[in-house]
């Protein structure tokens, strides 16, 4: 049966697990708390590494973005983008640290230079509020505030000016800095998705091809059906075994008897017959060994991504509570490296 790549124990509907199919990324299963735990430190899926962005804890609010022309950030010479947000009061979610119970609302106001850099950070900010990342009820840092609507780990430059300390400009590091902490909650730029696309379509491409190679070493034929395979067919079968497909037709035929052991004669004798059937046997026998050692190949390597991957999520997310920003960016570049593995 499937296991779950997870806690790697069997997904068995008798247990009494509830068990989940992720839906965009080739209907991978898991049991339902351990993807639910997973998707706290990434939302990613365990196996294949698709990204799945789910809505966060932000209270509901809007946000409003603007070009100001006749203020500059400190430091550059281009227009501003403004950004203003705006959160009422009211009755905090499932997803927040008191269910039921009232909170705060609030005003917050962030800019950014209106160049090709605070054009891409504005675009994950604003993907980022469409799926509730931004923000979220908890206590205030600066006031001390319990209860209230505040930032959930993003920053932002709240001032034009007046540098790191007073959180504006001019900051050299500040936008390898936010990209970091928008790709940890799973927003990355255009470029970066479109890759990750390719690699996701290469993926399914190939695992398809895989499972289609299987099905065709798992036929069985006879001489007569090979000559009537058509020419795609006979193709199929041919690079299936890793063999040349050049040629014209009865060569190609000639080729795959061969590969199959199929005698090219109907008049061989009983002994070459029994000889032929044994030589098939061991074809096979050979071919299912390939396929189950590759399998078990793959799926030992998979499931070590897995754990280290796992592992380096629990080590961002803390590194993120301390807020070792060089931490981060480390633990960001070795999931990458593991992710393309």
């Amino acid at each position: 049966g499937d296991t779950c790549k997870i806690c790697m124990c069997d997904l068995d509907e008798e247990d009494m697990k509830p068990i989940v199919k992720l839906s965009k990324c080739v209907g991978h299963a898991f049991h339902l708390a351990c993807v639910e735990k997973a998707f706290q430190f990434s939302q990613k899926c365990p196996s294949c590494n698709y990204c799945y962005l789910l809505r966060g804890p932000q209270p509901s609010g809007t946000m409003d973005v603007r070009i100001d022309k006749y203020t500059k950030c400190s430091g550059y010479s281009c227009a501003t983008i403004s950004i203003s947000y705006s959160f009422p009061s009211g009755t905090q979610s499932y997803m927040h640290p008191s269910p039921g119970k009232s909170y705060s609302g609030t005003h917050r106001y962030a800019y950014l230079p209106d160049n090709e850099e605070g054009g891409r950070v504005c675009r994950l900010l604003m993907r980022g509020f469409e799926h509730g990342l931004l923000f979220t009820v908890g206590q205030s840092v600066t006031t001390g505030v319990k209860n209230t609507t505040i930032w959930n780990g993003v920053h932002h430059k709240t001032s034009t000016s007046g540098g790191v300390s007073n959180w504006g400009f001019p900051d050299d590091g500040y936008f390898e800095r936010v990209t970091n902490e928008l790709a940890a909650k799973g927003l990355f730029c255009e470029d970066f998705m479109a890759k990750e696309e390719k690699a996701r379509s290469e993926w399914k491409l190939k695992r398809q091809r895989s499972a289609d190679e299987k099905e065709i070493l798992s036929q069985s034929l006879t001489e007569d059906s090979v000559k009537r395979l058509k020419l795609h067919a006979l193709h199929s079968h041919l690079v299936a075994r890793g063999l040349a497909r050049t040629g014209s037709k009865p060569v190609l035929i000639s080729r795959l008897c061969e590969a199959i052991a199929i005698p090219s004669s109907s008049s061989s004798s009983s002994s070459t017959t029994g000889a032929v059937k044994k030589a098939k046997k061991s074809a096979a026998t050979t071919q299912k060994k390939k396929i189950d050692k590759h399998e078990a190949t793959a799926s030992q390597s998979s499931r070590e991504r897995t754990k280290k991957i796992l592992k380096i999520n629990e080590e961002l997310a803390a590194a993120m509570k301390s807020g070792d920003r060089e931490r981060i960016k480390a633990l960001m570049r070795e999931r990458s490296a593991i992710s393309r593995m």
